[in-house]
């Protein structure tokens, strides 16, 4: 073994390392979330001035006497007592799972403990007691002392207490928070403390509400992922029943794993089939001076034995119930010992506590098992029976007993337990039957679905559900918990992780609720030492990793092969799992736990061995995957922030600054150049913490990667920070390449503003500093985002041009990556112009050039511009799945503006699909994040999708304001796709209600500005101002605005322009034309619902016109069907508004029918629709004037 301290070699059971002196069996430093009792006497001083100092320290230790058995009954331990004041600690050495509880239990009872003493010796002294919980250091001075805890929660529980009345007990927020569901509370309010800056939040506890492990059941989780147990339980008690054989079922799990919910559910289906009794106890920890308090307690349900009820009353209650059960009198010979000795077991005093213990056991348990004989003669029992390890021995030897005396009937022992009852009760066999269930975290499957009716529909992201999902481990009781923080306050994690294949920690902004801190500490302070420092050293590589490491960790530790048994024992525990050569945490919660108890400086020094283990390994960084680079990076960067949080750490690595340095800049600049922003930023960002304030290059590099990585995260300002000091820095340093750079990032800010003349201008300025630098690489890259600039300004001539030559440079220099992206912007250019078979071949070239470089980010960039292709190319089905897989690697690299163009595309597809709700709820999770990252085109653009499927859901008025509210502000500001978006969709969507006033108010806004012809909007505003001809009754006007885009797109017209063709021309009574037209709205692969719903509204007319009365049901019959699938209950009631007409001009029966049900969902829709009353009209009397 080797000294911890000076990590000499020493022999092992050494008390004292023979080098340094250092007590080698004290315990480590540790960090520790425990609980602080401070107490001090009020009135001792006064008391002291009066009386002989002997009798004082007489008075004073017989008090702290009773006031120290007080703590230690409740499993704390005593820190100090100096002169008045005592101190206490709950969670350390050792921790409790309910240290907090304890600690709050234990000052009641102290102050019990002290009105007893005060009225006994007849002293005024009464008790001041405060109470706080957080994070201290424990362990021993080294210049001497005891061991003891360090910290502000040790101050701010003395300060407490110093604000405490005499006699009160006066609690901290966290403690609070631990302890609310145990104990009655009164706030206090902030408590002004001496010594502290800050004031504190106080509570003034007032008694216990239940007994310890005990807590009030809310609402209940569903059983998920038990359905094999189950069955294996339910056949175990469908055999106890039949064959009338009494049945032990143990259930076996660590804490929270669901042992009570499956045993809830089992009782309750026992009680259903086969009408058992049922009743139901738990053993606890400490606090009950009953040792038969489990059996005691069920004895009081069976019997009806209130907890409050008298000896005198309980006596008769019980002698009722056991007359009756057992056929006879209470005051017969036969029931009264009974009745006394269940009187007995439930803890009152009776003839049996003058017996000697040995035969007042035997006694109970006979009459016990008199009682229950007579129970289950007529009707099965089941015995629920919680927190078996709790139990004390004389109970686990009665429930063998019980189990083999009853061995002939119906009697069903439930139990849950953890695997500390395993070695204590080794069950004693006999004629009885027996199933023992472990039972496992749950599948990942079951967990999710358990996750997702937690939520109960509340929206997370995709990273936060696996973050609860790993820190669970499988574990319900840990899932709910960490649902009910991301309630208090959003858990968000910091992003991805580095070195996926080892696990390495993902960062969570908080705290753990102290209820799963508490439950996994005290399952780690059970662990042998050895277990401990391999979990130690497991939580310091990560959530997972190869066994090389930790047998490297051991060696360099002086641990020798005794770890590989210590790993074997921790996978016997279910700590840690095994797969080949790696190991897993069972729950990141275990990593988290094991990690926090480490110290920085034990902290410092092992991520410090660990990187240059891995540096030595694995040499040059250049030849390094990125897993790797990311892995050494992590582990220096984490030992060279606690150094320096800690003013330098012995033993270290004497560059260990220079080496963080050097591979967070590589991790940082692999990141950045797969944009993987998030991560990127971070690992900038705490480079730059190391690196300081000095004007180096290094610096300057860490600022331009920074800002690149917030720009791509849409944090602007921030970004427009970097790049300012950048600037500075450059100009310091006469750098005039890194002042170009920070021009184009400057540039980038500026456009991602909306500011594109400034950006324009300031990528002119880049492109000159990099021409007279002779550098070709930064000059192409000027040209993309030059080109890119002038796409968004709608100069699409320009921009083809500007990034052809970005292309042609990279094509010269051989840079692959600089080529692939310009293709992509190149493909950007053709859709947005409406060339889309152009962008189609530029996409795939793109691609297959990403693909041969290995650039996923670019990929999906590509991928994500197909699916928008796609989508315009009517493929709905395939771009919603493209965009769908996209999704997750948006989110997981940061890259929010893709990740929200992805929502918006998906939102789009469900909305021209007809799912309207799904529409809405997409639409509205695209307008938050382009909210979020201050994108306002993009905004509008999912306004305008979310107000769409509003109206068409049949939100009519909200979704028309929300268009309102999107046209004026297009109105003000010009905005990718064309100043006209948020009028075009208000437009569009009021002529689908038949509001054509208000559609035309919004194309005269639009209509003079020059469409575009071929710009993706151009159809939509085609199809929009003929229907708004035709809802106002001018046919020939809507035929003259419709032709053009006809003849300009003949190969491929736009289905939308030729549904509102076949409706104008139906109008005008060619129903010849109409239903070619209609036919081709049919044929095209681009049609959505709605085109091919006005399709068959064309045709159904146009057969009106034709006298064809089985044509005109056929039509609307396909019309229907269509609709009626679909969320577009508007449209649903337009349909059956033109059948209406349609049946009327042939003179149909149904035609009234029809209107009414038409004239009924309309008006539950509040919309009149008269513009297409009038365009339907027309249809119906085609040869005369509608007004």
């Amino acid at each position: 073994m080797r000294c911890p301290s000076c990590r000499s070699a020493v022999p092992d059971g050494s008390r004292f390392c023979s080098t340094c002196g250092h007590d080698l069996q004290a315990r480590a430093d540790e960090r520790r979330v425990v609980t602080v009792l401070f107490g001090d006497l009020a009135g001792f001083t006064t008391m002291a001035e009066s009386v002989d100092p002997e009798l004082v320290k007489n008075l004073v230790d017989r008090c702290f006497e009773r006031l120290v058995r007080d703590i230690v009954s409740f499993g704390g331990r005593v820190d100090k007592i100096v002169g008045d004041a005592i101190v206490a600690l709950f969670g350390a050495p050792v921790a409790h799972e309910d240290d907090a509880e304890r600690a709050v239990r234990a000052a009641l009872a102290m102050q019990e403990t002290m009105a007893a003493y005060r009225a006994e010796v007849g002293t005024r002294m009464q008790l001041r007691i405060g109470i706080n919980t957080g994070e201290v250091l424990t362990g021993a001075m080294r210049a001497g002392g005891d061991y003891t805890a360090m910290g502000d929660v040790v101050n701010t529980a003395n300060r407490l207490e110093m604000a405490a009345p005499p006699g009160e007990v006066y609690v901290g927020a966290a403690s609070y928070y631990a302890t609310s569901l145990a104990v009655a509370y009164e706030p206090v309010g902030v408590v002004h403390a001496r010594g502290r800056e800050g004031p504190v939040e106080a509570w003034r506890a007032e008694k216990v509400l239940l007994l310890p492990g005990r807590y009030p059941r809310g609402h209940r989780s569903p059983l998920l992922g038990r359905d094999d147990e189950l069955i294996l339980l339910r056949r175990a008690v469908c055999l106890a029943v039949s064959r009338r054989r009494a049945s032990l079922v143990l259930i076996l799990g660590d804490a929270g794993v669901g042992k009570t919910r499956l045993a809830d559910e089992l009782s309750e289906w026992t009680v259903r089939e086969f009408g058992a009794r049922h009743v139901e106890s738990r053993c606890v920890p400490y606090g009950e001076a009953n040792i038969w308090y489990p059996i005691g307690a069920a004895l009081r349900e069976l019997c009806e034995v209130g907890e409050d009820m008298t000896l005198l009353d309980a006596q008769q209650r019980c002698g009722e119930v056991v007359a009756k059960v057992l056929g006879t009198k209470p005051e017969s010979a036969t029931a009264q010992p009974i009745t006394g000795s269940l009187l007995h077991l439930m803890g009152y005093e009776g003839p049996l506590r003058h017996l000697e213990p040995q035969r007042a056991r035997e006694e109970a348990g006979r009459s016990l098992v008199r009682f229950l004989e007579g129970l289950t003669a007529d009707q099965p029992l089941v015995v629920r029976l919680a927190d078996l390890h709790w139990a004390d021995d004389l109970v686990l030897s009665l429930l063998d007993d019980l189990l083999n005396k009853l061995s002939r009937c119906p009697f069903l022992l439930v139990a849950g337990a953890r695997h500390l009852v395993d070695p204590r009760w080794s069950r004693r066999p006999g004629r009885y039957n027996e199933l023992v269930v472990n039972l496992d975290p749950l599948e990942d499957s079951a967990a999710e679905q358990l996750l997702s009716r937690l939520l109960d529909g509340k929206a997370i992201s995709p990273a936060l559900r696996e973050t609860l999902l790993a820190r669970s481990g499988g574990n319900p009781f840990f899932l709910e918990e960490l649902v009910a923080l991301t309630d208090r306050s959003e858990l968000v994690s910091a992003g991805p992780e580095f070195g996926a294949d080892w696990g390495l920690p993902l960062p969570i902004e908080q705290e753990l609720p102290e209820t799963l801190r508490g439950l996994v500490a005290a399952r780690l302070d059970r662990l042998s030492a050895e277990e401990r420092e391999v979990v130690e050293n497991a939580a310091v590589v990560g959530r997972s990793g190869p066994l090389f490491a930790l047998e490297k960790m051991a060696a360099a530790t002086g641990s020798g092969p005794a770890w590989r048994a210590a790993l074997d024992r921790l996978v016997d525990r279910e700590l840690l799992e095994l797969s080949g050569r790696s190991w897993t945490f069972r729950s990141d919660l275990i990593r988290e736990v094991a990690y926090s108890t480490l110290t920085k400086n034990d902290r410092a020094r092992r991520h410090a061995g660990i990187a240059v283990w891995l540096e030595d390994q694995r040499g040059d960084s250049e030849q390094l995957d990125h897993g790797s680079v990311d892995r050494i990076a992590f582990h220096y960067g984490t030992s060279a922030t606690l150094a320096s949080e800690l003013g330098g750490v012995p033993g270290l690595p004497v560059d260990l600054t220079e080496r963080a340095l050097r591979w967070l800049g590589e991790a940082g600049r692999r990141a950045r150049v797969g944009e993987v922003h998030v991560l990127a930023a971070r690992l900038f960002s705490q480079a730059l913490d190391l690196a300081g304030d000095s004007a180096t290059p290094q610096r300057l590099e860490f600022l331009l990667g920074r800002a690149e990585a917030r720009w791509g995260l849409f944090e602007l300002d921030a970004a427009a920070e970097d790049v300012a000091c950048a600037l500075e820095l450059a100009a310091r340093l006469g750098d005039e390449h890194g002042r170009a750079r920070a021009l184009m990032a400057r540039a980038e800010i500026e456009q991602r503003r909306g500011a594109l003349e400034p950006a324009h201008s300031t990528l002119l300025e880049a492109l000159d500093a990099f021409r007279s630098l002779g550098d070709r690489c930064g000059e192409a890259e000027t040209l993309r985002h030059l080109g890119m600039t002038l796409l968004f300004q709608r100069d699409y001539p320009d921009a083809e041009a500007t990034t052809q030559a970005a292309l042609a440079t990279f094509r010269e220099l051989g840079d692959r990556r600089g080529e692939a992206w310009a293709l992509q912007n190149l493909a950007w250019v053709a859709y947005l112009s409406g060339r889309v078979a152009d962008a189609e071949v530029r996409i795939d070239e793109s691609a297959a050039t990403f693909t041969e470089i290995d650039d996923q980010a670019g990929l999906a960039w590509a991928n994500g511009l197909l699916a928008f292709t796609r989508f315009h190319q009517g493929n709905l089905g395939e771009a919603e799945r493209l965009a769908e897989e996209i999704l997750p690697d948006t989110h997981e690299r940061g890259d929010r503006f893709g990740e929200a163009m992805m929502l918006l595309l998906t939102a789009l597809v469900r909305l021209w699909s007809g799912r309207t709700v799904a529409a809405v709820e997409r639409a509205e999770e695209a307008q938050g994040l382009f909210a979020r990252i201050g994108d306002s085109p993009g905004q509008a653009q999912a306004e305008a999708t979310s107000g769409r499927a509003l109206v068409a859901s049949g939100r009519v008025a909200e979704g028309l304001h929300v268009l309102e509210d999107v046209a004026a502000r297009s109105r003000r500001a010009q905005f990718l796709a064309g100043e006209a978006m948020g009028g075009l969709a208000l437009a569009s969507t009021a002529l689908h209600v038949g509001d054509v006033d208000r559609a035309s108010a919004q194309l005269a806004v639009i209509v003079g500005i020059d469409p575009t012809v071929g710009e993706i909007s151009g159809d939509e505003r085609a199809a929009a101002i003929g229907l708004t001809h035709l809802q106002r009754g001018d046919v020939d006007a809507a035929l003259d605005a419709l032709r053009p885009w006809l003849a300009d797109s003949e190969a491929d017209p736009a289905p939308a322009v030729l549904a509102a063709l076949a409706l104008a021309l139906v109008a005008r009574g060619d129903a010849y034309g109409g239903l070619r037209a209609a036919d081709r709205v049919h044929e095209s692969p681009r049609s959505t619902y709605l085109d091919l719903t006005h399709a068959y509204i064309a045709a159904g007319l146009a057969h009106a016109q034709q006298d064809d009365t089985s044509e005109v049901i056929a039509a609307f019959s396909a019309a229907r069907q269509l609709i009626d699938r679909t969320g577009d209950v508007v449209a649903q009631g337009v349909v059956r508004l033109a059948e209406a007409h349609a049946l009327t001009a042939v003179e149909a029966t149904s035609a009234r029918g029809v209107r009414r049900e038409a004239e009924r969902r309309l008006a539950g829709l509040t919309i009149k629709a008269e513009g297409w009353a009038t365009a339907f009209a027309l249809a119906q009397h085609p040869r005369q004037t509608v007004a």
